[in-house]
């Protein structure tokens, strides 16, 4: 993931994400965290992991699930 290189790519991640999980009431809060992990706040793997926890097959809201787990970060 490459979010840490261009301050534009939290906003496309930002994009990608609420239109991925189908979850624009989300945007904010993803905003949130893709900043911090641009800002070197979260570690851009836990970002990596959140997404795939909240992809996972049972889970059915994505975006609170990824929140969750970003939050789990320590």
């Amino acid at each position: 993931m490459r979010i840490r290189e261009d301050p534009s790519y939290p906003g496309l991640a930002v994009a990608w994400l609420a239109r991925d999980f189908i979850d624009l009431k989300s945007y904010n809060g993803f905003l949130v965290r893709c900043r911090e992990a641009w800002h070197g706040l979260i570690p851009v793997p836990v970002l990596q992991n959140a997404y795939h926890q909240a992809t996972g097959p049972k889970v059915r809201n994505l975006g609170a699930i990824f929140q969750v787990s970003c939050q789990r970060r320590e």
